[in-house]
Formats: structure tokens, sequence, C-alpha cells
């Protein structure tokens, strides 16, 4: 597959400001980042970045950039159920690993369908989304883009660059759900070291009195 000059610029915009992302720093901060980057890499102007909560199987919103879209906002004022989510994934709006959703289907209605043909040229309303998984297909949230500055829908090569980056993202909330969960459990072990220490010593105590 031949790379246009314009995939290549965007790659490297998105490489080169992305390396400042790493999987220890908190996830509210990385994901902030997340959503500047893709503004400034692109021509969207507003990015939403929505975590799974695999406990209640909902996405949240965690972070937003710039302007907001009234259709989006009103979507995700609360958690929704990650199956709202996959509703929207139609195989007709499918573009490598993103999704172009006509910003209507929010509301549910009718959707039509999208030919690759029209990519660049109408829709520039449509909104990307790009869930985001773990290696086996976990879920694990989604990146909701819209509003292309331009005033025109971006085109394969900026799709096709955000696929890469999404990979990135996706890396950097599994890992912090492994650092969380670890840490939880470290919380754990020292909770039940506590106890068995002071198990321990009012049992010796006990003993104690017992002695002659």
């Amino acid at each position: 597959m031949d790379i246009s000059n314009e995939e290549l610029d965007i790659k490297e915009k998105l490489i080169q400001i992305g390396q400042s992302l790493r999987p220890n720093r908190p996830l509210q901060e990385a994901l902030n980042d997340v959503c500047s980057i893709i503004q400034t890499a692109t021509s969207f102007q507003a990015v939403y970045v929505l975590v799974y909560d695999a406990a209640i199987k909902q996405v949240r919103r965690v972070s937003q950039a710039s302007m907001s879209i009234p259709v989006i906002e009103q979507f995700i004022e609360k958690p929704q159920p990650w199956q709202r989510i996959q509703s929207l994934l139609k195989t007709d709006f499918k573009h490598g690993r993103s999704f172009r959703v006509p910003r209507e289907s929010f509301a549910e209605t009718k959707l039509p369908n999208i030919s690759e043909n029209e990519v660049t040229q109408e829709g520039a309303t449509d909104i990307l989304l790009l869930p985001l998984f773990t290696a086996d297909r976990t879920p694990l949230g989604v990146i909701i883009m819209g509003d292309p500055q331009s005033g025109q829908f971006p085109g394969w090569a900026t799709l096709r660059a955000l696929d890469l980056f999404s990979i990135q993202v996706s890396m950097i909330i599994d890992s912090n759900r492994y650092i969380t969960a670890l840490a939880a459990s470290l919380s754990d072990v020292e909770v039940n070291y506590g106890r068995l220490l002071q198990s321990s010593a009012s049992s010796q105590q006990r003993i104690a009195m017992l002695l002659p």
C-alpha cells in the first residue's frame, strides 16, 4: 500500500507529539494530552475520550478538548452502555479501525450508507468513532472526533494515521488499569498483613498472661 506525503506528515506529527505520553502518568493527564495531540495533528476541532468501566459495562467521559458538539454532549452527559457504542460501529461506516458515523445516528434515526468515494467529499458533520481495545479485543474505550476545521471530513491518510495512534492510546489505558489493579492488590496485602500482625500481637499478649 502506497503511503502519501499527507499520511507521512500526520504520522510524523502524531509520533513526535505522542512521545510525551508515558504509561505511568495519571490517566486523566495522559488523555488530556491525547485530545490535544489529535487536534494538533488533524483538522478535528472537537475530541472526546471515553473510557470503558468493565465493572458496569459502560463508558464515561474522561477527557475533552476545545469546542463541544451538542449532539455528542447530550449523548455522553451520562455513562453509556458499551452495547450502545457497539450499535454505532456498523460495517457500512467502517474505515480501517475507525467508524465514520452520521451525526443523526446518535439520535437513533435512519442512517445512510457511506461509500469509500465519499470520504473526502461530503458529510463534514459526520462523527468519527475510534474504538479502543486490548490485544484480545477487550473494550478499553472510544475516541470521538468531529467538526473538522477545514469544513471537509479528513481523508484516508488521516484515518490510517489515527489507526496507528489509537494503538498507543490503548496501551496507555490498559497499562493504567494494570497499575491501578496492582496497587489495589498491594493495598489489600498490606491491610491483611497489618491485621495479621495485630492478631499475632494480641495472641502473644494472651499467652503471656496465661504463663506463670
